[in-house]
């Protein structure tokens, strides 16, 4: 089952910086960093089947399994021959054989074979190491302090890479808008250090390699649900070949992933998916969502209230835009109202109020919207027509003459005498002129108009 929100679009205006970066790296690590694990992985296995490891240890390891059954093993391991480069992987790779290996309970100080063995086995180990996502893969039963963040910039291909970006991107920039960039980074490593936690916790010790940015990524999950809570949000969600999407609170969200990766790990024990760590990543999201929410001054919705505060704005706009686009006037003009009074400087809102407002020219707010609209005008050298054309028609259409404000008249000047209207900008000046409380910009007008 799959569940990704797609709740907002990426904001080029307010980047999540963070979060591109985290994309940056991980897919520098892969490409420059692990594109020689292919190379490393062929070069290690190749030495330990020429070298004859494998002759000595894949025998001595089947007869270990006889007594030790062991749980990462493919089902028909048993049929594999023993020159198939998968026995490399499964010698490496269990714990246990690995102690007995090593503690010369497999192949003794006393035998023939064994200088020639141990000095084989350096030799191989050193390749071994050599390939990155071994080397800095977290091996549960040998973890170390780097281990513990290296994991997380590590993947095993390209569609590994790409489906943790795809939920790195999605989920990342909806946490990252709550918080301040420092705080995102330090929850966003946090959550992969609880995911590996889980798995140190949880799992028997291993030394397979985990490597993948899922379960940090898992951790912003679980933030993303906290920190969202009980606000509705759009969400994809797959089962199986059915698809859809739906709206719903945030928080449903965190228990319907713990389900999802607990029937992972229950259905699939041995799928080769670190669901617990997914499991933990998502636990200690939310522990860190909840603490955020509750303690830390770097957390605020602020940026996501306004986006939908303007949301709303853009959708009900659209919506009185329709209504005057079929002439439906007297319906749109209480929609504009009230947007007038949420923004009363926005553009193409004033556009469309000053459209609806001319039906009934002898109301406050068709006074009102004009002279808005010729105060707000831009640079009125750059579009005196337009300006005039305004102004020209509300004289006309007035009812039951104009109210020009001070402010407004102050704007006409400029347009006035860019088109040439001398008589009528020396008017205005006098009109200005004669008010009790000169506006400073006044002066500035005076002087083009005397030349």
């Amino acid at each position: 089952m799959l569940i990704l929100p797609l709740d907002r679009r990426l904001d080029w205006r307010h980047p999540p910086l963070v979060t591109l970066g985290l994309l940056l790296i991980n897919v520098l690590v892969f490409l420059f960093a692990q594109w020689d694990d292919d190379r490393e992985v062929a070069d290690a296995t190749r030495y330990y089947f020429s070298s004859g490891l494998a002759a000595l240890e894949v025998p001595a390891y089947r007869d270990y399994l006889r007594t030790h059954p062991s749980d990462h093993l493919p089902t028909d391991a048993h049929d594999i021959p023993d020159d198939a480069p998968l026995w490399m992987w499964l010698v490496q790779t269990d714990y246990r054989f690995q102690q007995r290996l090593h503690s010369g309970r497999v192949i003794g100080p006393g035998a023939q074979d064994y200088p020639r063995w141990r000095s084989q086995r350096q030799a191989f180990e050193q390749r071994y190491e050599d390939i990155t996502f071994v080397h800095h893969g977290l091996r549960t039963a040998q973890p170390t302090l780097d281990t513990l963040f290296s994991h997380m910039f590590l993947h095993a291909g390209t569609w590994h890479l790409v489906g943790n970006m795809v939920f790195l991107v999605a989920v990342g920039l909806l946490v990252e808008s709550t918080l301040t960039s420092g705080l995102f980074l330090a929850c966003y490593l946090l959550g992969g250090l609880g995911s590996a936690g889980f798995n140190l916790l949880f799992d028997p010790p291993s030394l397979v390699p985990g490597i993948g940015a899922s379960g940090a990524i898992a951790g912003l999950m679980g933030m993303y649900a906290m920190l969202y809570g009980m606000r509705r949000i759009r969400f994809f969600y797959s089962i199986g070949i059915y698809f859809d999407y739906v709206r719903l609170p945030a928080i449903v969200l965190l228990p319907a992933w713990l389900a999802n990766e607990a029937l992972q790990i229950w259905l699939y024990p041995h799928s080769g998916i670190n669901n617990m760590a997914h499991l933990g990543g998502l636990v200690s999201g939310a522990l860190l969502g909840l603490g955020v929410k509750r303690f830390s001054r770097g957390y605020s919705m602020a940026r996501i209230e306004q986006e939908d505060a303007d949301r709303r704005f853009d959708q009900t706009l659209a919506a009185a835009r329709a209504l005057c686009d079929s002439f439906d006037y007297r319906k749109a003009l209480p929609v504009l109202r009230r947007l007038y009074q949420q923004q009363p400087t926005h553009p193409a809102l004033l556009q469309l109020y000053h459209e609806a407002a001319r039906i009934d020219p002898g109301s406050d707010e068709y006074h009102e919207v004009v002279n808005r609209l010729l105060q707000s005008r831009p640079d009125p050298a750059g579009e005196p027509a337009t300006t005039l054309t305004l102004y020209r028609e509300y004289l006309k259409l007035a009812r039951p003459r104009p109210r020009f404000k001070a402010k407004t008249l102050l704007a006409l000047v400029p347009a006035l005498l860019n088109a040439g209207e001398l008589d009528e900008a020396e008017s205005i000046v006098t009109l200005l002129a004669k008010q009790p409380q000169r506006d400073a910009r006044l002066a500035t007008l005076t002087e083009p108009l005397a030349s």
